[in-house]
């Protein structure tokens, strides 16, 4: 069964604009858009059908990254 992927399971690196998402370590960064909305989908490490944490508990990868992004266009916002 699939974890809820959160916000609060973030790390944000905002001078970077760069986003891990802790318990998988998989990490989200983008370029620094003047339009937050230009952000179409970050560059980032993984691919896999399913992350798995240490501790062995699965998360969905496109839920993972709905909230990076999700948050990377905050971080945009808060930039500008």
């Amino acid at each position: 069964m699939l974890k809820n992927v959160t916000k609060d399971q973030f790390a944000e690196d905002g001078d970077n604009l760069k986003v891990t998402h802790v318990p998988t370590g998989q990490w989200f960064s983008s370029y620094a858009y003047d339009n937050p909305a230009d952000l179409k989908g970050p560059s980032h490490k993984g691919g896999l059908e399913v992350d798995r944490d240490k501790d062995g508990n699965d998360f969905s990868p496109e839920e993972i990254e709905g909230v990076a992004t999700e948050l990377l266009r905050d971080l945009l916002k808060r930039r500008r």
